[in-house]
């Protein structure tokens, strides 16, 4: 009985591991969230509104758009920072959902926004940042919601069937130089859509089609 009870015990927390992919730490004391995808089970990690009190945000990490006790969650007005990272396979998908617009992040360091080493990225949802922002996925970029950006933003898509795109009513702001590779961009072209840029970087090796609403340097 020992030892069979021991077995299930080893078993269901091998299952828990696999299942949990993506894990989230945030830190209220600096304003930090950290969110860790792996590979296997549930890679989509989703960034919601809502948590144990109003004015509030959480990570949802097993993809049911419901916060549960031990999910990563803090404040609007303690949220300075988001770094994401999908470790050395490139896996998952980050999804920045509702509206954020309460606060705008402004983390005191490069950049306020961190995405790296994931399969693509989508934000639905709106959010501003006194600060840079740094993106880079293998496979897609898509933008459906409201980013304001004060300061810079780089968006790489490094994989050879890449697309950076935005939806219609999607509206995309930024203060300062906005660097984007992909290979193809289709930017600023959907209806009611809004983009400005004060200064653009463009590297693609087949489609790019960017239309802004304001001037800028290229």
């Amino acid at each position: 009985n020992a030892i069979e009870m021991a077995d299930d015990q080893v078993f269901r927390r091998l299952e828990r591991r696999r299942v949990l992919s993506v894990t989230g730490m945030f830190n209220p004391l600096t304003g930090v969230l950290d969110v860790a995808i792996a590979a296997g089970g549930n890679e989509a990690a989703n960034l919601l509104a809502g948590g144990l009190v109003a004015d509030s945000f959480f990570l949802d990490e097993n993809n049911n758009s419901t916060f549960e006790v031990g999910e990563a969650t803090g404040l609007f007005t303690e949220l300075l920072q988001v770094n994401v990272n999908g470790g050395a396979d490139d896996v998952g998908s980050f999804f920045w959902r509702d509206n954020f617009l309460t606060s705008p992040l402004n983390f005191a360091g490069p950049n306020v926004v961190n995405i790296s080493n994931i399969d693509s990225a989508s934000f639905e949802g709106s959010f501003a940042t006194a600060g840079n922002v740094s993106i880079d996925v293998n496979n897609s970029f898509s933008l459906s919601g409201n980013m304001d950006v004060t300061g810079n933003l780089t968006i790489a898509v490094s994989g050879p069937a890449g697309t950076l795109t935005n939806a219609a009513g999607a509206s995309l702001d930024v203060s300062g130089l906005g660097t984007l590779s992909a290979n193809t961009i289709d930017l600023g072209n959907a209806v009611g859509d809004a983009v400005n840029l004060d200064s653009l970087s463009i590297l693609s090796s087949s489609i790019t089609n960017v239309a802004t609403d304001s001037d800028l340097t290229v």
